[in-house]
């Protein structure tokens, strides 16, 4: 079992599986999404049975959703930075990807600020986001594989970060499913 922070205020640890969903990477936001819906109906029917970090007009957080009941993790969407870091060599991977679920210490609404730099690199087909450059190449103390190719990046004790790998084949446009 891993704990760590998400946001400002809400601590979760890993329990169960993974989402089993497939990551959506929608150029048009651009953002990454992981959860049940297809459309905004879908996406309105999930804001009523879960809590989290939902984005409101205008907000620059990232969403994070757990059911209201279980406080498991029921689906994320973050979005891609507009700022983009180079670098010459490998961004580090950090210890194995631990693949699990999250379970929310408890039932209340969070902030969790949007990442503000990302990294692609070819080499692994990786697209890393982080909350600051030096964290973007930070060697993370843990990785949580929330999803299939979807990884949490967390650092002394708190999320700070995600990698997408293998983006080419999730990408889409808008809430459809992807077609590799």
């Amino acid at each position: 079992m891993v704990r760590f922070s998400i946001g400002d205020t809400m601590g979760v640890e890993t329990a169960g599986a993974p989402l089993e969903f497939t990551p959506r990477f929608d150029i048009t936001g651009p953002a990454v999404t992981v959860a049940e819906y297809s459309d905004m109906a879908g996406r309105e029917r999930l804001l009523g049975w879960t809590f989290g970090s939902t984005q409101w007009l205008w907000a620059e957080t990232d969403d994070v959703h757990f059911d209201a009941d279980s406080r498991e993790l029921a689906g994320v969407r973050f979005a891609v930075p507009t700022r983009s870091t180079t670098t010459a060599h490998r961004l580090p991977d950090g210890p194995p990807i631990h693949p699990s679920g999250l379970r929310a210490d408890s039932t209340h609404p969070f902030d969790l600020p949007q990442t503000t730099v990302f990294h692609y690199d070819p080499e692994p087909a990786e697209l890393r986001c982080a909350q600051t450059p030096d964290l973007l190449a930070a060697v993370p103390d843990a990785r949580i594989g929330i999803a299939r190719d979807l990884t949490l990046l967390v650092h002394e004790g708190r999320m700070t970060g995600w990698t997408l790998t293998n983006a080419a084949h999730h990408l889409t446009h808008g809430l459809t499913d992807p077609d590799p």
